[in-house]
């Protein structure tokens, strides 16, 4: 049987099956591993709608919220709450990693259910949002605008401010209940919904754009060109 024999303040002592002495370090994974579950794998339910499962791979688990299912390696995270009992701090950590891994999403999300936007936006497998074929921002919520049309694209980098500052706010998904947005993804949505009105702009903006694509838009809304 393996078991713990000996805890220190940053390792713990194990005693396999056959055996031999092995030292490890004393975190939360390894009391569960070890002083839990004999080296076998790490299979936890908090309830029917809170459960992980260790892979066959040490600190990766398969962990299971609601009808999500989520492949982490916080394990010392996770195991921390197992030790605890606690389902709360288990959802805090699904939920932050569901965020990182969706947050593009709930941007495509939220524009899609708006209908004056249906078609205007395409999300890139890089998670960039393309506006009307000829802007983009990407991640960090940095704007660029279309050099010109032609076959190989090139991209130059366009200032645009955000007029208010945003701040972390709650929104609620049918996923997994209330996440967290951070201020970086309110700044890449706004500026998404800021190019979507060209009627909004500034000086700033038209005086970046190049002469092709601001004749178009001066056009569109019927603005005189030499103002």
């Amino acid at each position: 049987m393996t078991m713990i024999i000996s805890e220190r303040p940053n390792h713990i002592i194990i005693r396999n099956k056959r055996d031999e002495y092995i030292h490890r370090p004393n975190d939360p994974y390894n009391t569960v591993k070890y002083g839990q579950y004999e080296s076998n794998r790490i299979l936890f339910a908090w309830d029917k709608e809170a459960r992980v499962e260790e892979t066959y791979d040490e600190r990766i688990f398969n962990c299971y919220y609601k009808n999500e299912l989520l492949q982490l390696r916080n394990s010392n995270d996770i195991c921390k709450a197992i030790l605890d009992g606690d389902k709360e701090q288990f959802i805090d950590v699904f939920k932050r990693n569901y965020y990182v891994l969706h947050k593009a999403q709930l941007i495509d999300n939220f524009i899609k259910e708006n209908p004056l936007y249906e078609n205007r936006v395409t999300r890139t497998k890089d998670n960039e949002f393309i506006v009307d074929n000829v802007f983009k921002v990407d991640g960090h919520a940095n704007t660029y605008v279309l050099d010109r049309m032609r076959k190989k694209k090139k991209w130059n980098n366009l200032c645009t401010v955000i007029k208010k500052k945003n701040s972390p706010r709650v929104i609620s998904t049918e996923e997994v209940g209330d996440i967290e947005i951070d201020s970086k993804t309110l700044d890449c949505m706004s500026k998404v919904l800021t190019l979507l009105h060209p009627i909004t702009w500034d000086s700033v903006i038209w005086q970046q754009l190049p002469r092709w694509l601001s004749k178009i838009y001066k056009d569109e809304l019927g603005i005189d060109k030499e103002k």
